[in-house]
This record gives C-alpha cells, sequence and structure tokens, in this order.
C-alpha cells in the first residue's frame, strides 16, 4: 500500500493504534523506510507516538491529508476528530 501512495503524497506520518497488538510506531517507520527504499524514492518519514500527535504534524505539513492502515487506526482517527 505504501508504495502506491507515495507518488501522490508528500511526507509520510506513521503511528500505532491504540491497541497492545498493533506494531509499534518505529517498527512500522522502519518498515515504511524499507519498502520506500525498494523503490528509488526518497521520502519524509515521521513518526508520532499516538494517533492525535500523528494528526497533528500532518496538519502542520498539509491541509490535505490521507489516512492509510487498519479499520482499527481509522477508528482512533474518527475518536480523535470528534473530540472529548
Amino acid at each position: 500500500m505504501i508504495r502506491a501512495l507515495a507518488p501522490v503524497v508528500g511526507d509520510i506520518v506513521v503511528t500505532a493504534f491504540a491497541d497492545a497488538r498493533a506494531i509499534a510506531a518505529d517498527a512500522l517507520a522502519v518498515q515504511v523506510r524499507a519498502a520506500l527504499a525498494e523503490g528509488g524514492r526518497v521520502e519524509r518519514v515521521h513518526v508520532a507516538a499516538t494517533t492525535a500527535a500523528a494528526l497533528e504534524t500532518a496538519w502542520r505539513l498539509s491541509r490535505d491529508i490521507v489516512v492509510a492502515g487498519s479499520i482499527f487506526l481509522l477508528g482512533d482517527v474518527i475518536k480523535e476528530l470528534q473530540g472529548p
């Protein structure tokens, strides 16, 4: 999926969804960087510890963002956008 998205996005913000079974954001970033390196593309990959931090970073980088990943991550994003 990351290889398909990389040509049409700028920076990539990596995080983990809020579950013990989720891969750690740092470990996911290693996989993302490896996948991007295979295609010869140099992409900017940012690591965020939480969904809130990922959204903050993404919006700081661009007013247009794409959320890609599991349905669990999307659930966390929706909760974050709904606020308290």
